[in-house]
């Protein structure tokens, strides 16, 4: 039966932190120094095929190899909740027990259909993970005379919980849903599967989503909720004008041209736009609209605080603690509305994607 350790993949060593390869080189009796794709290379040379050898190298770091910066996508069964018996389909489906032997497939036998290689129990019972690979794209490789066209192959985890339902695809979000169909085809419900709605809880509202997560919003982006469209031509100049004449008048104190540019705009503007805040007005020209701050909430800062309420919600970046091993760690996370999806922006650990799990996903 195949471990985490087991499953991990080149690809996966490539991404650990330079910190840590140089560990795992020690651990391996392997020289430390090097750049960090040369540790990498070394540490999966010394492993490849070994599976002791691949358990000496990584158990101690199994928290770290199937996550660091990905986007997580979560899923749920429209007319149940119950995957139970999924871990025996995907084996009686399967070529061979991908949680006994990592599969081997020949490049021409990989496409954009996604491929189930590997498969390892987690620590939690009815908790296991899946290894997918697929081709992703392409790539030109320019040798200085001919041009040629490569394909590109990802890799995806699966996080499966039967027993608390949670069906979780770590892959780019275009990639997630064709893998999540692929596991949800083996019971035979694919047409009920859909992508869990991540801001629903918290009434699409990020602000609510940082506060469920004990973080700061660093970084908020959202659409205005009156479009320009909405104003006729003779308003649109309206507003252009007042906002020239404000910026004169703080140049040169052009108090009467102000007064009179603001009479204008305000017969104008009619009795309908008068009855909404000038700063909603203002927002109706813009088709979006970021603002970010460094090292603490954006939320209690002067503009964001007037710009919020004309602005629909469209995403954005939440700082956030979590304690690992007795220590404080600090991530970043990105929050994509039309993708229902979490990006890990700091290299994310599996604790730190249960603790998303735990705070937005299961209610």
């Amino acid at each position: 039966m195949l471990v985490i350790p087991n499953i991990v993949t080149y690809q996966d060593v490539r991404r650990l932190s330079k910190s840590i390869l140089q560990e795992i080189c020690i651990n391996l009796s392997l020289t430390n120094e090097g750049s960090q794709s040369e540790l990498a290379e070394k540490v999966w040379i010394k492993v490849r095929g070994d599976q002791q050898l691949q358990k000496d190298a990584f158990e101690s770091y199994k928290d770290h190899v199937l996550a660091g910066k990905t986007s997580v996508s979560w899923f749920e069964f429209i007319n149940s909740s119950n995957i139970s018996g999924l871990k025996e389909h995907i084996i009686e489906e399967s070529i061979g027990n991908p949680f006994n032997n990592v599969l081997n497939f020949a490049p021409e036998d990989i496409d954009s259909s996604p491929l189930l290689i590997s498969a390892a129990n987690g620590d939690e019972e009815g908790e296991y993970y899946l290894r997918y690979v697929f081709k992703s794209g392409t790539y030109s490789d320019f040798d200085g005379v001919d041009l040629t066209v490569r394909s590109r192959t990802s890799l995806a985890t699966v996080y499966v919980n039967e027993k608390k339902g949670i069906l979780e695809v770590r892959s780019n979000p275009s990639h997630a849903n064709k893998i999540a169909v692929n596991l949800a085809r083996l019971l035979k419900q694919q047409i009920s599967l859909t992508h869990k709605d991540i801001l629903a809880p918290f009434g699409h509202n990020t602000e609510r989503m940082a506060d469920a997560l004990g973080g700061k919003l660093i970084d908020a982006t959202g659409v205005p909720q009156l479009l320009l469209e909405e104003l006729t031509e003779a308003q649109a100049e309206a507003l252009v004008s007042v906002l020239s004449a404000i910026d004169q008048f703080l140049k040169d104190d052009g108090n009467e041209q102000l007064e009179e540019c603001l009479r204008s705009a305000r017969e104008t503007f009619g009795e309908e736009l008068l009855n909404l805040p000038f700063v909603a007005i203002v927002l109706s020209g813009m088709s979006r609209v970021g603002l970010g701050v460094d090292g603490r909430d954006l939320r209690g800062t002067p503009l964001y605080d007037i710009l919020a309420p004309h602005l629909q919600h469209q995403g954005g970046y939440i700082h956030f603690d979590v304690e690992e091993d007795n220590l404080k760690q600090s991530y970043t996370i990105q929050v994509g509305t039309k993708s229902n999806s979490i990006y890990f922006a700091t290299p994310a650990t599996e604790n730190v994607i249960k603790k998303i799990r735990e705070s937005i996903i299961i209610q």
